[in-house]
């Protein structure tokens, strides 16, 4: 795919829906390659016609690159086209492999941080290049340790993520923006989420750290506002409370639904590939790193029927979190006191 793309113009194909194609074009990655813009879905493909083809001035012999959003529309494209004729026809997958096929990826700074009253898992990344860096799921408890080793490695931290409302814990959020001062980092959550933050993101959002890359996937289910993050190149999935190392988070409180978690998962996780490393926001087991192939394979609750992990999920019978009568109106106003959420 990048010899194709960073050789000669070629003809690409972008089938993703207008609300993908607006949240993130890729016009400003295409170079001297036309870019067209053919919306379909996987069960329909209408717009890819012989006419189509002929408008556009489209020769059946010469390179071209389909792509969508996962790479599941871009593979039922180019069965289509080449059923047209077309000879030589490419299928370049997700936004994000694409843009990594012409923006050669820097290597990434990576840190897996741990807090064990809540077991929750801290992600920093950064750009190696121009030490730009990300939070996700930051704890109240672990400030100092996170701004310790952000200051060791000599990053500047742009953003804070959370991947949802935190039921067992208080974001470190507001405690590292205090730290930083006004021009420091910005905290950031799902527009979903109902709670506050500097900035928000929604689903098909690419947020960037330097050359670096992260897509936001809505992931419903454990609340309504859970977002997953994908890393450009894959590679990576951080799933917050969604998908767990052989588990889910729980779906009965805070706009939780089994149904729509066990669809997010199945849609959003594991269309990645077998080989993309999967970063929970807990683990309770001594785990710290799964595979989307794993998990599909040997997760003991999202490989059920949807409507056996329906009925499972339904009968957990759990307590509620020690913490939540606090740490949720906490999250709510993205970790601030609460006398000054400011």
């Amino acid at each position: 795919l990048s010899k194709l793309l960073l050789g000669s113009p070629i003809t690409i194909i972008d089938v993703r829906r207008t609300d993908e194609v607006a949240a993130h074009n890729f016009e400003q990655y295409k170079g001297d390659h036309r870019l067209l813009y053919v919306l379909s879905s996987l069960d329909d493909t209408s717009l890819l016609t012989e006419e189509m083809l002929s408008s556009n001035k489209i020769n059946k012999n010469e390179p071209l690159v389909v792509f969508c959003r996962s790479g599941k529309r871009a593979a039922v494209a180019v069965d289509v086209l080449e059923k047209l004729g077309c000879t030589k026809v490419f299928n370049g997958l997700g936004l994000t492999d694409m843009i990594a096929a012409v923006e050669p990826i820097k290597p990434l700074i990576f840190r897996q941080l741990f807090e064990s009253e809540s077991c929750t898992y801290t992600y920093l990344l950064a750009c190696s290049e121009t030490k730009e860096a990300i939070l996700i799921d930051p704890v109240d408890l672990k400030v100092d340790r996170d701004l310790g080793l952000v200051k060791d490695l000599g990053l500047t931290l742009k953003l804070m993520l959370n991947t949802h409302c935190h039921a067992d814990h208080i974001t470190g959020t507001w405690l590292l923006k205090k730290a930083l001062g006004e021009d420091g980092a910005k905290s950031m959550i799902s527009d979903v989420s109902g709670a506050a933050s500097d900035m928000k993101f929604t689903h098909g959002d690419v947020i960037k750290f330097g050359t670096r890359s992260i897509e936001c996937r809505a992931t419903p289910g454990h609340t309504a506002g859970c977002t997953s993050f994908v890393l450009d190149d894959n590679s990576m999935v951080f799933t917050g409370d969604t998908m767990l190392i052989r588990g889910c988070g729980r779906t009965d409180f805070q706009g939780g639904s089994a149904a729509d978690l066990y669809d997010s998962v199945h849609r959003e996780i594991f269309s990645l590939p077998d080989d993309c490393a999967v970063y929970p926001a807990h683990d309770y087991k001594g785990f710290n790193v799964s595979y989307v192939g794993e998990e599909k394979r040997l997760n003991p609750r999202l490989t059920k029927s949807k409507e056996d992990f329906v009925d499972l999920m339904g009968n957990l019978n759990l307590s509620y979190p020690k913490k939540i009568d606090v740490a949720v109106p906490a999250n709510m106003r993205c970790g601030a006191a609460e006398d000054n959420s400011n």
